[in-house]
């Protein structure tokens, strides 16, 4: 990442956003402290995201193997005795005896 003084940036504006518009990352800074980063504009975000955007990566892989163990050896007794609790990918979830 390339470093920018504020007083360099004013007088080298044109030359640090060709570079940024190539890809690089510029750290401009105020007496050596960093303030702002600039980067190359990415276009429009999406508004929302769409449901099959969300789940879609969650049906196909998970992010940490563990974590279920890690859940239910923290969880211990918190939850109902006699419930079992079937997920479901778009609602709510159910319990069942």
């Amino acid at each position: 990442m390339t470093t920018v003084a504020a007083r360099d940036l004013r007088h080298r504006t044109a030359e640090v956003l060709r570079q940024v518009a190539t890809g690089a990352e510029v750290t401009t800074t105020v007496n050596g402290a960093p303030v702002a980063d600039l980067t190359a504009h990415r276009g429009p975000r999406q508004a929302y995201l769409r449901p099959v955007d969300l789940v879609a990566p969650i049906r196909h892989g998970q992010a940490d193997p563990g974590l279920r163990a890690d859940l239910d050896r923290l969880a211990g007794d918190t939850t109902d005795a006699g419930f079992d609790v079937i997920e479901s990918v778009g609602g709510p979830s159910v319990l069942r005896r």
